[in-house]
């Protein structure tokens, strides 16, 4: 997780999004450090526990979209979507700590289509939402 962000921030270097980039660099300073606030919970269904806060995971999922926006407009509302799913999951569940789950498997399943039959840019192309004057702020 940490790489997937620091590779984000050095292309938000290249991309000239220097507020994205700073907020990536904080991510990564603030970001819950393995084994100590990871774990595999022991009840239930041996869920990937990352203890993060709600806040976190409400910056992490600003910033990744942020990112997309400046990245690649085509896949920006097909991106909020997986981004939304997984913030929204630990909320209604009550735990936080099963956002990094949620995000690991909402990007999966987004890769995974894009990779056999990309649908998303004939059904969720939002090219047409990219303003650099947006982007700069």
């Amino acid at each position: 997780m940490f790489f997937n962000i620091v590779e984000a921030t050095i292309k938000d270097v290249t991309l000239g999004n220097h507020f994205n980039t700073a907020c990536g660099f904080l991510l990564c300073v603030t970001i819950p450090f393995a084994p100590t606030f990871w774990k595999f919970a022991k009840e239930g269904y041996a869920d990937l526990v990352a203890y993060t806060t709600g806040s976190w995971n409400f910056i992490y999922t600003s910033w990744n979209a942020c990112f997309v926006y400046a990245e690649s407009p085509t896949y920006f509302a097909s991106s909020l979507c997986i981004l939304f799913a997984a913030e929204l999951y630990p909320v209604i569940k009550g735990r936080p700590e099963l956002y990094i789950t949620s995000r690991i498997y909402t990007l999966a399943a987004h890769l995974l289509i894009r990779a056999c039959y990309d649908i998303f840019p004939q059904f969720m192309n939002s090219s047409t939402w990219f303003n650099s004057e947006v982007l700069k702020s």
